[in-house]
């Protein structure tokens, strides 16, 4: 059924006001998002590599933490997970901290005594102040490396076990995310104004505990994770519909919540951070990956980043829903003429490093091997003398880039919207096939 004209200024009208009315935004809604991106680049980054000495397999942990008790029991503020060694990072509130790194032999991510650990410089604090960035934090774990005196630490994520968050007490990025919890998509967190003010209020957003990624119910090893990642100004909510249809029998929704206003390389690797944990954590061999609009770009992005990663789990079929491949002229035009600039609107200006890396070296696609890219685009909602050949949102040339169109196996068109793609039946029934077809694999 085509969609009345009425229902498609409404359903756009979310998204192209981010983009298209830039001049119309207020002075006040402008200084509080410059301050809001200018409080996310006051924080303080601690990074650097961990790794083996031998071909020992991990998982590896990353911990930093604050102080020692007197029992000396770890009081961590964040950790980080890695099913091999490598490059870790922590976005922390500024302070003098504390790092070490373990193997974790048993792999259930938690520390023994008989695990091989390593502490920096033997447990040197670091001073990381307002705006600073402490890179080259390297450590190489032996064998035979253990603490210099006996400790016990918690890395259980807190919010995960108590399922209440303090906000007050959020000194890390990692206090603030969600690592599978339980929810439901009428939750408040998942409403209309909460996701469209993370555009704007990007830090808000955080400190609210919001992002992460989140379960509709308790993790079952019997079936596959299908994860579900939102656009702009969306929300896990907006795939209400199609997991209302989702093969319950074979496949469990994951839903991954973040901040539009942040750079979509930060949304990737933040993504990746937290789905090796999970994968991890319950021994996942297989998931799936639907994404729309910019959603897909965040999504295809984290599947080649894990990959490099090398990430346990396998990756099987990818779904782009509209997916804007060559970027929105309209995010070029933010660049060049709004006062502020947000992080995403340089990561979707046509051109973008963002958008030409998405295709490797000379524009030749790369997905890992195990992944199946199945395009699908959506047609309709645009009046040519208006806005030309679009699906209300997107122009066509930017949904069909031929670079995407040569990765896809198959390429689906729908007499639909943008927004209308993701309740259309004859997109779900598409969907529903593809992921079938991907679990009698």
């Amino acid at each position: 059924m085509k969609i009345p004209s009425r229902s498609i200024r409404k359903e756009l009208g979310s998204i192209v006001l981010a983009l298209l009315l830039l001049p119309l935004v207020t002075g006040c809604l402008l200084r509080d998002a410059h301050r809001q991106i200018s409080q996310l680049d006051s924080g303080c980054v601690i990074a650097g590599t961990a790794v083996g000495d031998s071909d020992q397999p991990g998982p590896y942990i990353v911990v930093a933490w604050t102080d020692l008790d007197a029992e000396a029991s770890l009081r961590p503020v964040d950790h980080f997970v890695m099913d091999e060694g490598g490059p870790w990072v922590f976005a922390l509130e500024p302070g003098r901290y504390r790092v070490l790194a373990f193997r974790d032999i048993q792999g259930d991510l938690s520390y023994r005594p008989d695990n091989p650990l390593k502490e920096y410089r033997q447990g040197e604090a670091l001073d990381c102040s307002s705006g600073t960035q402490l890179n080259g934090i390297d450590m190489v774990i032996h064998d035979q490396d253990r603490p210099r005196r006996a400790m016990t630490m918690n890395l259980t994520r807190e919010r995960f076990q108590q399922g209440h968050i303090d906000y007050a007490a959020i000194a890390s990025l990692g206090q603030a995310t969600a690592y599978g919890e339980l929810t439901t998509l009428s939750h408040a967190r998942f409403a209309e104004d909460n996701a469209r003010d993370s555009l704007w209020r990007p830090l808000d957003f955080f400190l609210a505990g919001n992002p992460g990624i989140y379960f509709l119910e308790p993790y079952d090893a019997a079936r596959e994770p299908v994860l579900f990642v939102h656009g702009i100004n969306g929300s896990p909510r907006v795939f209400t519909e199609l997991i209302g249809q989702l093969d319950s029998s074979r496949f469990q929704p994951w839903l991954f919540y973040y901040p539009s206003g942040v750079g979509l390389n930060e949304n990737t690797r933040y993504l990746t951070n937290i789905m090796l944990e999970l994968e991890i954590r319950h021994g996942v061999r297989r998931f799936h990956v639907v994404g729309h609009s910019m959603g897909g770009l965040v999504a295809m992005a984290f599947l080649q980043n894990r990959h490099d990663r090398g990430a346990p789990a396998e990756a099987g079929v990818f779904l782009p829903l509209s997916a804007p491949w060559g970027g929105h002229a309209a995010a070029g035009r933010a660049v060049d003429a709004s006062p502020l600039v947000m992080p995403v609107w340089r990561d979707m200006a046509p051109g973008s490093d963002f958008l030409a890396n998405l295709f490797g070296v000379d524009n030749g696609a790369r997905l890992p091997d195990s992944v199946t890219m199945h395009l699908l685009f959506s047609y309709a909602g645009g009046d040519y003398l208006t806005w030309g050949s679009t699906d209300g949102v997107i122009s066509l040339a930017s949904l069909l880039k031929p670079e995407a169109q040569d990765l896809a196996q198959s390429v689906y068109g729908f007499d639909t919207t943008h927004i209308g793609i993701l309740s259309h039946q004859a997109a779900i029934e598409r969907i529903n096939q593809l992921l079938a077809e991907a679990a009698g694999q």
